[in-house]
């Protein structure tokens, strides 16, 4: 189930990344089952097996954790970027506002599952280093879903500066604020199974930073260490896949188109 379950999941993110259609996997509804807990059924109290019994506990709990995310995230990309709606968040005619109230409710049910956390998965929602890399992995997803969810105001008010409204400047800010958060948290060196949708996310989140650095939205003090951040990545690991040159390149053409 748990390999399913990953599978699933990063099938329909890369899915999410190239529009080759409506395809019947990206569609699948998620299993409203959880797993069950790990026994611990041994009379050995080792040190050794405490240990070990610690670690697939943490794995359980990150399991748990990932799935609730993962499903709060499928429902903003039901609400705010359905298939058959126009997403046209940068024209001038698009009612931004009526996404306010949904947004509000999303950012509960985000701060609602952070709050949830057991000890051994909580952290710190400012980019300070984690001592785990699970929690690593869940605030890396933290940060994505709570930007994706307020992109639109973003979109919104970089293309539409004289018409944003205090509520959607707000909004806009905090995408800023996520997407900074991101790339100031991402580890360089440290290679891991999402390694190449991370970069690619890097990419977006530093081009999201230049768009809104040509408008009067406030910018957080320091973002543009954030894209020198995702510009090093990717030179980190260019050597390795070539391919990653032409992404440095889309993130400096937009940087000097503003």
């Amino acid at each position: 189930m748990r390999a399913t379950f990953i599978l699933l999941i990063y099938t329909r993110e890369i899915l999410g990344e190239c529009p080759i259609g409506r395809l019947a996997l990206t569609h699948l509804e998620l299993s409203e089952s959880y797993p069950s807990p790990p026994l611990y059924e041994s009379e050995d109290n080792s040190e050794s097996l405490r240990s070990d019994w610690i670690e697939t506990e943490d794995s359980w709990y990150y399991y748990l954790a990932e799935i609730v995310l993962r499903r709060i995230a499928d429902k903003i990309v039901n609400a705010l970027f359905a298939v058959n709606d126009s997403c046209d968040f940068y024209r001038s005619s698009y009612p931004i506002e009526f996404l306010v109230p949904m947004t509000v409710e999303f950012e509960r049910q985000i701060a609602s599952w952070h709050e949830s956390l057991p000890d051994s998965m909580s952290f710190p929602t400012s980019p300070i280093a984690v001592d785990s890399e699970l929690r690593y992995f869940l605030r890396s997803r933290y940060y994505l879903v709570s930007e994706l969810l307020h992109r639109p105001f973003l979109c919104y008010a970089v293309h539409n500066p004289e018409l944003a409204t205090p509520e959607v400047l707000e909004c806009a800010q905090k995408c800023i604020l996520f997407a900074v958060n991101y790339l100031m948290h991402s580890n360089h060196a440290h290679r891991h199974h999402g390694k190449w949708l991370q970069l690619r996310r890097e990419v977006t989140a530093a081009c999201l930073l230049l768009a809104a650095s040509s408008t009067n939205i406030g910018l957080p003090q320091g973002w543009d260490i954030g894209v020198e951040r995702a510009l090093a990545h990717l030179q980190y690991w260019s050597m390795e896949l070539p391919v990653l040159d032409s992404w440095k390149q889309i993130v400096r053409t937009v940087k000097d188109s503003f």
